[in-house]
């Protein structure tokens, strides 16, 4: 007993060794001169714009600068990206490695030229992050105030030694519950605090900030988003049909919900409420035939224009959404495929290229789901991806009239912003002999139903029985009778039905046979 207790010691020092070794250790090679950190509170999505004008401190070139991430923050850090400042030149960001020591994960900034020693460059740094406000109340009246609770660090993300460095946070009303203050650092005017200058920090410094402040806008969260596009060489089109599963995030409605205090909101301008009332977004320019439904079916409180550079789509629900309330429907349109697909001739592929989602202002989506529907008998898909997302599958899409099914390209991204309203591209090699398919295919089909409906028609489906009589065979008559069997219980009423015709021409012969106890020869 005692050697298995050694041994598992014996394991576990040697497992936390290889974890130690594998911590991740950014090399000091840089020292920021001045940091100016940015702070984004006017929407539920918290932005924040980080420049850091930067030395190179070693003896050689240097091309990579890292920026830290804490292990709370990178699960919901929705965008990340860095530029040069004078430039406007974007840089290459990628996951670099995990310091198990201070719990923040690295990314790698990759310059596109060699930074000399002692040479300075000014990287600006842009992340987006979502679901950290928090609603403080969580339950409000249905026409009171809404509060969020803003909690981060109050210095910079920094993996290096910093000179100098200042924190601003631009807000969205200047009425504050309560906020960090630090002692002749901290200023605050109107809309904005501001803190700093703090000297001489040193990497991985970190101090709570928190800022209760007012917000009273619709909190809106997409739980899933489905995405349909269908490409149609045949009839030049693109059908977009997208389907919606909303929430409203912000704080919940205490107690019932009132209509007279809702109709009477409608009246008295300064009554204020967070619930979303009305619903815009953006569609494509040149979008037509738009449809609006939910799942009760079809909705009328809804209107669509077009513009010169977007086509608006508003709709009202069936009713308010307040915080905690859910609303599920779907809309489509079609689109002029000319203004999405090229062909290049030398390649002799089709290059499809659409956003990945369109622009909804200051909504997240957690889960995206885009269904690419490609003719029936594309082939030798590529897709290509501006960002990376979670899943991506090709499959077979059957519909009507299908002989082999269309080719499906499905792809699956999570937590997305504004800033991944970006375009996404799929080719794919489509011969002119495939768009014969759909026509041949459709002219079998009715061809057979003809085929089927003309056999169907000439078959007899009576049944009939059939005597020759004695005397006809006597005679070598070949003509056969055609004759109909009636029931015993009938026999009674034609009788007297004859009878009562006696004096009009004989219309009917009665015999009678051992075996069909009533026969009527016609």
């Amino acid at each position: 007993m005692l050697f298995f207790y050694s041994f598992f010691l014996l394991a576990l020092t040697l497992v936390s060794a290889d974890v130690k070794r594998a911590s991740f250790i950014v090399p000091q090679t840089w020292k920021n001169l001045n940091v100016l950190r940015t702070v984004d509170l006017t929407t539920p999505i918290v932005r924040e714009v980080t420049a850091f004008v930067a030395i190179n401190t070693g003896d050689d070139p240097s091309k990579e600068y890292y920026f830290p991430v804490s292990e709370e923050n990178d699960k919901r850090l929705a965008w990340i990206s860095a530029n040069e400042r004078k430039t406007a030149v974007n840089f290459e960001v990628e996951k670099a490695g995990f310091d198990t020591e201070n719990r923040v994960l690295f990314y790698k900034i990759s310059f596109d030229r060699l930074v000399d020693a002692q040479e300075k460059i000014t990287i600006e740094v842009k992340t987006a992050f979502t679901h950290i406000l928090k609603p403080i109340p969580h339950e409000i009246p249905q026409n009171g105030k809404q509060y969020l609770l803003y909690i981060g660090n109050l210095y910079a993300s920094n993996a290096y030694f910093s000179d100098k460095q200042k924190t601003v946070v631009n807000l969205p009303s200047p009425q504050l519950l309560s906020y960090t203050t630090v002692p002749e650092v901290t200023t605050k005017n109107d809309k904005q605090i501001t803190y700093g200058l703090f000297n001489n920090t040193q990497a991985h410094i970190h101090k709570p900030l928190s800022i209760h402040y007012a917000y009273q806008k619709a909190i809106l969260r997409v739980k899933t988003l489905r995405r349909d596009l269908e490409i149609s060489h045949w009839g030049g089109n693109l059908a977009v049909e997208e389907t919606f599963d909303l929430i409203h995030d912000g704080a919940r409605l205490q107690g019932q919900f009132s209509r007279l205090e809702y109709q009477r909101a409608q009246y008295f301008p300064k009554s204020e409420s967070v619930a979303a009332h009305f619903l815009s977004i953006i569609f494509p320019p040149n979008a037509a035939d738009a449809y609006y439904r939910d799942e009760i079916g079809n909705v009328s409180t809804s209107h669509f224009r077009n513009e010169p550079s977007r086509s608006v789509f508003e709709f009202k629900p069936r009713y308010p959404l307040f915080g905690g309330w859910n609303y599920t429907w779907y809309h489509g349109y079609n689109l002029p495929l000319n203004k999405f697909l090229r062909y290049h001739q030398e390649k002799g592929r089709f290059y499809f290229n659409a956003k990945f989602v369109e622009r909804w202002p200051d909504v997240v989506n957690d889960k995206v789901v885009v269904n690419v529907i490609l003719p029936e008998g594309a082939r030798d898909v590529q897709v290509h991806l501006p960002f990376k997302v979670g899943k991506q599958r090709h499959g077979i899409h059957k519909t009507y009239l299908d002989t082999v099914g269309h080719y499906l390209v499905t792809i699956e991204a999570y937590n997305l912003v504004d800033e991944h309203v970006q375009d996404f591209q799929v080719s794919y090699v489509y011969d002119t002999d495939e768009l014969f398919r759909k026509p041949f295919s459709a002219s079998t089909f009715f061809l057979g139903l003809f085929l089927l409906s003309a056999i169907y028609s000439r078959m007899e489906f009576n049944i009939k029985y059939k005597k020759t009589s004695v005397e006809d065979l006597k005679e070598g008559k070949k003509e056969s009778t055609q004759v109909r069997l009636i029931p015993m219980t009938v026999h009674q009423t034609i009788s007297d039905h004859v009878e009562s015709q006696s004096s009009s021409p004989q219309l009917f012969k009665f015999t009678f046979s051992p075996v069909h106890p009533l026969i009527i020869q016609i």
